[in-house]
């Protein structure tokens, strides 16, 4: 048996890159969370210094009071996006995993949740690490890489395993029906192959046994 047999063609099933190419589109195009503006706690009250802020993967957008602006694919924007976002390049590599068979859905599903809560509890804790009752930023996630992963796993079918281990290919019936008349006449049994077979090859191999003197 050759151990460079791919594992993957063990599995029936929609190709895990597939998934994971649709996966990274969205989450390069659709925004990710935002940042509704700084807090700033003071003796007299709260103010508030707008600052709107929208990010994806590799894009910000940010607005003020006079204007706004937008930018992609720049380091700087790429050095704020993409700490952020680790849970969400988490959650497409566990779909793909699991579109794999490597993965269960479950595991997916808790990595897309954990995309959603670790960026806004991680930016609360650096605003009151930082300035203490002072400056509050916090971070609002926007689900909309988490509800068309959620649609991918629950409406698209998983893998289906097909072979108990690596080196067996899909389909036994190609092969089956060629072996000669004479092998079933002379070492008929009903092995897992033979129980295989449609209903008509198994009434053929019937009537020869009954033709047998």
């Amino acid at each position: 048996m050759s151990e460079d047999t791919d594992s993957e063609t063990e599995l029936y099933g929609t190709s895990p890159w597939v998934i994971g190419e649709l996966m990274i589109i969205i989450s390069l195009i659709t925004p990710l969370g935002f940042i509704p503006g700084s807090y700033d706690i003071t003796t007299s009250g709260i103010s508030l210094y707008s600052n709107f802020m929208v990010y994806s993967l590799i894009w910000v957008y940010s607005m003020d009071i006079f204007s706004g602006y937008f930018i992609a694919i720049h380091p700087a924007v790429l050095y704020l996006t993409l700490p952020l976002s680790i849970f969400n390049i988490l959650y497409i590599r566990q779909i793909v995993r699991y579109y794999k068979g490597k993965s269960s859905r479950y595991s997916a599903v808790m990595a897309g949740v954990l995309s959603l809560i670790v960026p806004t509890f991680f930016s609360l804790v650096i605003s009151f690490v930082s300035a203490p009752l002072q400056n509050i930023t916090f971070i609002v996630p926007i689900p909309i890489q988490f509800i068309a992963g959620l649609i991918f796993l629950h409406k698209i079918p998983g893998p289906e395993l097909i072979s108990p281990w690596p080196g067996i290919f899909k389909d036994y019936s190609w092969w089956i029906p060629k072996r000669p008349e004479w092998w079933d006449r002379y070492f008929s049994s009903k092995s897992e192959d033979e129980e295989s077979l449609s209903l008509a090859d198994a009434t053929r191999w019937t009537e020869v046994e009954e033709q047998d003197p």
